[in-house]
Order: structure tokens, then C-alpha cells, then sequence
């Protein structure tokens, strides 16, 4: 094998499963041979429309019982296999980085709090940081919001002056192609517009309940670019 590699698309093609939606049994996620590769390596050549910014939140529904997802917020983006990834911003596992991760140099005397990111990789680092430009190693989120799980990228990140934002979670939730848009159409999910203010600064504690007063006290809709997410 090559020791060079050309840059590749941050998500690869194995399997990833969310939850279930409220009319369907729960199911545990399922894991691909490949699956921690999902979000380190990608798929070359992948076009660059389709990897514009098109995050969006997903508020659990009280209906959804699924424990892997209830009562949560989740940050999700399109990837270009056609499914979608995100991670879980209300859960704190109320451990530090150095605490969770002691044999990840880039996380040694971190103090920053680690989240669940989902039931998928639980044991791998994925992050959520702010940048002006785009690293080839991440997906975008937002204009200037991305996500990753390649560990060069965090070294490089936590090396240099400190990002502006940075949020890291063990591990992320992912859906295959149409899986998401089902889990929605089934009213597992309510979709808002995602937001810099959401993702980094909110309390976890009580995002859940706020977004969903937000969710139900307006008409419903779907939050712009949700259909590009979701299929």
C-alpha cells in the first residue's frame, strides 16, 4: 500500500442506522465491517454541490421511545452516499476529554466535556468545530460549521490557535438513503433550522424541551434543505 493517499470525502459507504420511528419496533444500529471508516475516509471525486452546507436539527418527537433518541437534538448533515449523519447535542456524559480519551494525545488535559454523539463508533472521537475554511477531511454542516472524526484533523485543530468553536462527541448517528426521510414522514422528528447559537452554546440540559416548544408552537414545516438531507 501507498504511504501517500489522496484526499478523500469524510464519509464512506458503510451501513449507518438510526433509530426507529414511533410506528416501527425499536432496532439496534447496525455495524458495517467498515463502519468506523465512515466518517475518516470518503469517496474520491466526490462533486462539490453536493457537499454544500445543509444542516438541519432534528427534535425528537414525545412519541419517539427509542432510547438511543428520545428526548433528544440532533445535528444532522447530507453526506454523499445520499444518507445523513449527525450527532446528539443534549447529552453529556459529564466526563472530559482527557478523562474519556487518555490514549488520544490531541485530548490530554482537555477539560472540555465530552458528548454522546449517538449510538454509532461510540468509542471514537467525532467533533463539530467552527472554521473560516473548509478542511477536505470534513463535511459542512453550516457556512462555517463542519464535522469530522479524522484524528489528524483534531491534532491539527488542538495544535494550533484554538478553533473558535469545538465540540467533540463519542461517537454519531447516522441513517442509510430514504431511512430518515421515513423516520420524518412517520412523525418520529420535528426539523428546525439549524444555528451557530444551537450547536455551541446552548444549555443540553434544557435544549430538548426548548426546541420542541419551538417546534409546536408554529405551523409545521420543513426547515429549508431538509429534502436535501434526507434524500
Amino acid at each position: 500500500m501507498s504511504a501517500r493517499r489522496s484526499p478523500q470525502h469524510p464519509l464512506r459507504g458503510s451501513r449507518v442506522l438510526g433509530s426507529s420511528t414511533p410506528s416501527e419496533p425499536r432496532r439496534s444500529p447496525v455495524i458495517g465491517a467498515l463502519l468506523l471508516t465512515v466518517l475518516a475516509l470518503g469517496v474520491p471525486g466526490a462533486p462539490a454541490a453536493r457537499e454544500r452546507p445543509n444542516g438541519v436539527l432534528l427534535v425528537a418527537r414525545p412519541e419517539l421511545t427509542d432510547p438511543n433518541f428520545a428526548e433528544t437534538v440532533v445535528l444532522v448533515t447530507r453526506h454523499a452516499r445520499g444518507g445523513a449523519v449527525g450527532v446528539i447535542l443534549n447529552r453529556s456524559t459529564g466526563r472530559t476529554l482527557a478523562e474519556a480519551f487518555p490514549s488520544h494525545g490531541a485530548l490530554r488535559g482537555r477539560r472540555d466535556v465530552l458528548f454522546q454523539g449517538g449510538p454509532v463508533a461510540g468509542t471514537t472521537p467525532v467533533f463539530v468545530f467552527r472554521s473560516a475554511v473548509r478542511p477536505p477531511e470534513a463535511l459542512p454542516v453550516l457556512e462555517d460549521i463542519y464535522l469530522s472524526l479524522d484524528p489528524a484533523l483534531l491534532e491539527r485543530l488542538l495544535a494550533g490557535p484554538p478553533p473558535p468553536a469545538l465540540r467533540v462527541f463519542a461517537g454519531y448517528a447516522g441513517w442509510a438513503p430514504g431511512q430518515l426521510e421515513a423516520e420524518i414522514h412517520h412523525g418520529g422528528w420535528h426539523v428546525l433550522d439549524a444555528d451557530r447559537a444551537t450547536i455551541f452554546e446552548a444549555d443540553p440540559a434544557t435544549l430538548w424541551r426548548t426546541l420542541l416548544r419551538r417546534a409546536t408552537s408554529r405551523s409545521a414545516r420543513a426547515a429549508p434543505g431538509i429534502m436535501d438531507v434526507v434524500r
